[in-house]
């Protein structure tokens, strides 16, 4: 007897061949002496009924639950979390392919499901859950059925927009294939013809449903559910539909994760697939086109805006060349996002229903949405960073800094105006027709460009030397030596030593060589930043755009950073966002101020400080006197005195002095211990005017220096010593919020 019934009931049917006249019993109890033939049991025995549904519907609950749910969720899982931390994003914007990314994702699931449904296989035979069925029938189908799932994760990352979500798509997910397995096993039982049946396997959870209950059912056939018997039941058909279930979804998945990839990503047309763009099919034609398009579009021709207003300090730029004016340009930019009028108008497909059949429009209007506008992050931004140059970004929070930089990095889409980034038209942007845009412009800027995101994207579990290593593989990052004759060299053993070093040299201009075997997840916040800029001047990039990169670093990493910046800035475009005004200050060669999405200001810092500060502060710090020392200082001049216990300063000569060559001065601060002139330099005047008084009033500076030297030499104004200093970038930026303030009242 088979060891496998040890443990089962002791009811037992026994098969019986009779020789002679065939017949066959189904009593429990056989006695041979009631008959003259010769009886021969076979080997196989079988359960009854009762232990059948006790063991073999509960291991079918299992496998369906199992394989159907943890399969899907782990890849939603990676790719919802990933779209939210813009993993998948910073890998783009360093030169990855999205359908490399794709693959090696599904590749990465999918290995982990072969292994997993081997050992799925092995307990259920080993388990002697199934005796007599094929081992690789079983594996077979499931295998196959976690390669649909996991098509079907990727689909449904397409409607999740917060990994807290995960659990309860997955659980929809749940429910609509088990509910169409329920349908087709008990509703439909019976009724189905084999053409109908195999249709109804186009839904993954149907096949691999209907194939483990024909699998339990046949453990009780002779011979089992084998290969050699395959094609007489259902399980030869669904292993071909679930082959053919793969092709379809995967293409599904492949489709709507490009044409929706989520808030940070570059949305393909509908028909991109059918562009011969996409497939660089006479590629050459339209990078052509994009490019003659990207050249005519310049930027002060179309900006009159800025070419004649007095906020904007006009750049002389003939000492540029051509070819190195606006590497960046930012036309009539515009960027709304659309949140605000109702979660379902993002939902894919759900969305475009709303909007064909209850347009935002009318939402608007009546209905739950009616008054609610879509936010304008940015509103007709007009900008442009040449070569050697770094353009300080600035504004206040929310003024549309982070949203604009996202677009320049191919992050977000622009509603309106149009990017160009060393040559290229970024998608979305205006001036070509779609039809005719090169899908792969996005991904040829990007192989040129370098980025720090304003939040940390790294791999917490590697190292600093690891993270360096993988995105110059990612980027296609390659030093070639030269030999003795002068020509490169193509040694591979020669490059990755060089690559090598590069990279270490690398780390050590962020000062983080000494770490670069510790995992990412034992930084400091500043540590990560570090990171994080080294990575954007990986490869040599041609354009870094960086968003806030010091925030978190102590004062001497700043200073660090900051001069990894201006030792880089040759031969490349930077374009710097921070809330650090010294940083922009001591970094900018341009500083550009953004307030409500709108350009408020574009120049050097000292215009800025100029045109909008408070002028110079001239500040006089009063000499300390000792009391026994007073009568012979006080001498005729007591009433012109202002006092302290120790301290003797004539305040009216003094300020008498100061309006003497700045009539306009005004006392900022007076302490005990000294008093603050602010000295105007600005003017309210424009063009021409204004420069000859900014010039004027500078001229006065020597001759204020000079009478005062000559009051402090005779000791009878009680100054001690003299300081001055310019308007700081941070009270130019102060005032004009205020005037943006008053101009909203």
């Amino acid at each position: 007897m088979n060891a496998v019934y040890d443990q089962s009931p002791r009811n037992f049917v026994v098969g019986v061949v009779f020789f002679g006249p065939t017949s066959q019993l189904s009593n429990p109890i056989v006695s041979s002496k009631q008959f003259k033939y010769a009886i021969k049991t076979n080997h196989t025995t079988y359960l009854n009924n009762d232990y059948f549904k006790s063991r073999f519907l509960t291991a079918q609950a299992y496998v369906e639950r199992a394989a159907i749910n943890t399969v899907w969720l782990g890849v939603l899982s990676i790719l919802v979390v990933e779209k939210k931390k813009k993993i998948r994003a910073s890998m783009a914007m360093m030169g990855l392919d999205s359908n490399v990314y794709l693959i090696s994702i599904w590749l990465m699931q999918n290995v982990q499901n072969v292994a997993t449904c081997a050992l799925m296989v092995a307990i259920l035979f080993v388990g002697q859950i199934f005796t007599i069925s094929s081992v690789l029938i079983v594996y077979l189908l499931l295998v196959l059925f976690s390669f649909n799932a996991t098509a079907f994760g990727t689909m449904a990352s397409v409607l999740v927009p917060d990994p807290k979500k995960t659990n309860q798509v997955s659980l929809l997910l749940l429910t609509i294939n088990v509910g169409g397995y329920a349908v087709s096993a008990y509703v439909l039982e019976g009724s189905l013809d084999p053409k109908a049946e195999t249709l109804f396997f186009l839904l993954p959870s149907v096949a691999l449903g209907r194939c483990i209950s024909y699998i339990t059912a046949s453990e009780f056939a002779p011979g089992g559910n084998l290969l050699t018997n395959v094609g007489a039941g259902p399980c030869g058909r669904a292993i071909l539909m679930l082959l053919v279930d793969c092709i379809i979804y995967y293409f599904l998945a492949w489709y709507l994760d490009a044409v929706f990839p989520g808030e940070y990503g570059n949305a393909l047309p509908y028909d991109f697939f059918l562009r011969s763009s996409y497939w660089r099919i006479g590629q050459y034609r339209h990078n052509h086109h994009t490019l003659a398009s990207a050249k005519q579009m310049h930027l002060y021709p179309t900006s009159p805006a800025i070419v004649h207003s007095d906020m904007f300090e006009q750049p002389n730029i003939s000492h540029i060349s051509e070819k190195d004016r606006g590497v960046i340009k930012v036309i009539g930019l515009r960027k709304s996002f659309k949140s605000n009028i109702g979660w379902a108008y993002n939902i894919p497909l759900l969305g475009l229903f709303f909007r064909t059949f209850y347009p935002p429009s009318t939402a608007r209007k009546t209905g739950p949405f009616a008054g609610r506008e879509p936010s304008e992050a940015v509103a007709g931004l007009d900008l442009e960073v040449h070569h050697n140059e770094i353009l300080g970004f600035l504004g206040h929070n929310g003024a549309g800094k982070t949203t604009a930089l996202s677009i320049i990095m191919g992050m977000l889409n622009p509603t309106a105006g149009s990017v160009v980034v060393d040559g290229h038209l970024l998608p979305g942007s205006e001036g070509v027709k779609r039809r005719d845009m090169d899908l792969w412009a996005l991904n040829e800027v990007q192989k040129t460009m370098g980025t720090c995101p304003q939040q940390d994207v790294l791999f917490e579990s590697l190292t600093a030397w690891e993270t360096v290593q993988l995105y110059a593989a990612i980027k296609g990052v390659k030093v070639l030596g030269h030999k003795d004759n002068g020509t490169k060299s193509t040694d591979p053993e020669g490059s990755k030593k060089l690559l090598d070093e590069y990279l270490e040299h690398l780390l050590q201009d962020v000062y983080l060589h000494e770490k670069r075997h510790e995992q990412v997840k034992t930084f400091s916040g500043g540590m990560k930043r570090k990171l994080s800029v080294a990575l954007a001047f990986l490869g040599d990039p041609k354009v870094v755009l960086l968003d806030e990169p010091t925030t978190g670093m102590d004062v001497f990493t700043r200073k660090q950073v900051w001069q990894l910046m201006q030792q880089s800035k040759v031969g490349r475009s930077i374009l710097l966002t921070t809330h650090s005004m010294e940083e922009a200050d001591a970094l900018g060669d341009r500083i550009a101020i953004l307030s409500r999405g709108r350009l408020q200001t574009l120049g050097s810092s000292l215009f800025l400080k100029n045109k909008f500060g408070l002028g110079y502060r001239l500040n006089l710090e009063k000499r300390r006197v000792m009391l026994a020392e007073q009568p012979c200082l006080t001498d005729g001049r007591a009433s012109g005195l202002l006092r302290g216990d120790d301290v003797l300063f004539d305040v009216a000569k003094a300020t008498a002095i100061v309006h003497e060559h700045f009539p306009d001065a005004v006392v900022d601060v007076d302490t005990a211990t000294e008093i603050t002139y602010v000295l105007p330099t600005g003017s309210k005047q424009c063009g021409r005017a204004a420069q000859d008084y900014i010039q004027d009033r500078k001229a006065a500076l020597p001759g204020l220096f000079e009478h005062l030297d000559r009051e402090i030499a005779s000791n009878k104004l009680g100054i001690k010593s003299v300081g001055l200093a310019l308007t700081t970038l941070e009270e130019v930026f102060i005032s004009l919020q205020e005037q943006e303030a008053e101009g909203l009242r």
